[in-house]
């Protein structure tokens, strides 16, 4: 499967064929269709719009020509991921986190670090907590001495 990628409004009956043509020489089955922006200037087929429709049915019946297979992704954007309609909070998201290495038994009533954000946005979802036997540098700590990981029986 081939990745046929229309950046921006930016295709035409020509190359669609010519793209086709070259994917079918060379034994690629069939094309997976991506409307993205990626930052090109905006061509002169809106996604969705009349002429893009237009550009579909070409596609589609080359495919058919040529014996390949069309899939297509039904939105506007990196398989749907984004847009500048989508906030931070509403993106995708990702797990991060701090290290704070306490020594006790004691009570500890800091404000932990932050982890890092990803375009200024950071929710908390858990604080974990556990003693450990022995002291393991992670690879966030930069030599620095941190808890990583203390389960008993690690490798």
């Amino acid at each position: 499967m081939g990745l046929l990628v229309w950046l921006n409004g930016n295709v035409t009956k020509e190359g669609i064929t010519a793209d086709l043509t070259a994917m079918k020489r060379v034994g690629v089955g069939g094309v997976l269709i991506m409307e993205t922006d990626q930052g090109a200037p905006l061509g002169p087929v809106p996604f969705a719009g009349t002429k893009w429709r237009e550009m579909f049915h070409h596609v589609v019946a080359e495919a058919g020509r040529l014996g390949l297979q069309v899939n297509m992704n039904d939105d506007a954007g990196w398989a749907g991921s984004g847009g500048p309609w989508i906030t931070p909070e509403r993106s995708m998201q990702k797990v991060v986190w701090s290290e704070t290495q306490v020594h006790g038994p004691t009570h500890f009533e800091e404000t932990l670090t932050t982890p890092p954000t990803v375009a200024g946005y950071y929710r908390d979802i858990s604080v974990l907590a556990f003693p450990a036997e022995e002291i393991i540098a992670s690879p966030k700590s930069q030599g620095k001495r941190h808890l990583f990981d203390a389960m008993p029986n690690r490798p």
